[in-house]
């Protein structure tokens, strides 16, 4: 998925992120967060990812969806 992306990623475990992350966010995690320059979106939340149910298409397709928004 993300070698067939335009956007980059970043996976990063909760002792991984960033200080510049709103605190918010991270009480939002597990949770897709989309970075531009400073600041910060909540792309895809808990809930979303588990309708997911570990298929990569499912969540693929979501995630551009939300993406394309922004």
């Amino acid at each position: 998925m993300e070698s067939q992306s335009d956007h980059r990623y970043s996976l990063l475990h909760i002792n991984e992120l960033p200080k510049n992350i709103p605190r918010n966010l991270i009480e939002e995690l597990p949770c897709v967060i989309q970075q531009h320059e400073e600041s910060f979106n909540l792309l895809l939340t808990r809930e979303e990812l588990s309708s997911c149910d570990g298929n990569i298409k499912t969540f693929t397709t979501l995630l551009d969806r939300k993406l394309n928004k922004f």
